[in-house]
C-alpha cells in the first residue's frame, strides 16, 4: 500500500471515530456527580441506555484505530472517555476539534504524497526507498528480527543501487552508440 493510501485510510478511521463519538454525545446528557456536585459528567439519556453502551463499545474500537497518527498517539482521541467522565477536563468539542484537525492533516499529507508520486523523482524515490520501507515494516511486525531486517534492508539497498547503476550505464551506452551512428 502506498503511503498516501495509508494516510487516507488513517483519516477514514478518524472520521469513523468522530462520527460514532458525535452520535454517542447525542445519546448522552450532562449530570452532576452525586458525590462531588461540582463535577459534571455525561450519562445515557433516559430510555437510550442499551443503545448508548453498545455505541460506546463501537466508539472504543474506532478510537483504537484512530488514536495512532503520524506523530504517535493522538491524546485527544486516545482520552475520549475522559470527555464523558469529566467534561471540564476534556470537552466533547475538544475531541471533535482534534479529530477535524487530524483529518485535515492526514488528507493534506496524502494529497502532497499523491502529487509527488506522479513525478519521475517520486517514482525513483519510491523505488530506491523500497528496501528501507521493507526493513521498517519487518522491524515493526517482528521486533526480534530487527537486526536481520536491517541487514536484509542494507542488502536490498545495495541491490537497488547496483540496478540503478547498471540501468544508467545501459542508457549511457545506448546514447553513445546512437551518437556514433549519427556522427
Amino acid at each position: 500500500m502506498k503511503r498516501s493510501e495509508e494516510l487516507r485510510t488513517q483519516a477514514q478511521h478518524v472520521v469513523s471515530f468522530r462520527d460514532g463519538y458525535m452520535q454517542l454525545i447525542g445519546l448522552s446528557r450532562i449530570v452532576h456527580d452525586e458525590v462531588f456536585y461540582s463535577h459534571r459528567l455525561r450519562v445515557p439519556k433516559q430510555g437510550h441506555e442499551a443503545e448508548y453502551f453498545k455505541l460506546m463499545a463501537t466508539v472504543a474500537r474506532a478510537a483504537g484505530h484512530a488514536q495512532v497518527g503520524p506523530g504517535g498517539v493522538l491524546h485527544g482521541i486516545a482520552n475520549w472517555k475522559q470527555s464523558l467522565d469529566d467534561i471540564e477536563a476534556l470537552s466533547a468539542a475538544d475531541v471533535i476539534e482534534t479529530c477535524e484537525s487530524v483529518i485535515g492533516m492526514l488528507e493534506g499529507q496524502a494529497t502532497v504524497l499523491e502529487r509527488r508520486d506522479r513525478t519521475l523523482a517520486g517514482r525513483v524515490a519510491a523505488f530506491v526507498g523500497f528496501p528501507s520501507r521493507v526493513r521498517a515494516i519487518a522491524a515493526q511486525d517482528y521486533p526480534g528480527l530487527q537486526k536481520a531486517a536491517f541487514g536484509v534492508g542494507i542488502a536490498g539497498q545495495v541491490l537497488v543501487g547496483v540496478m540503478v547503476a547498471v540501468l544508467a550505464a545501459g542508457v549511457i551506452a545506448v546514447i553513445a552508440a546512437l551518437w556514433r551512428v549519427i556522427a
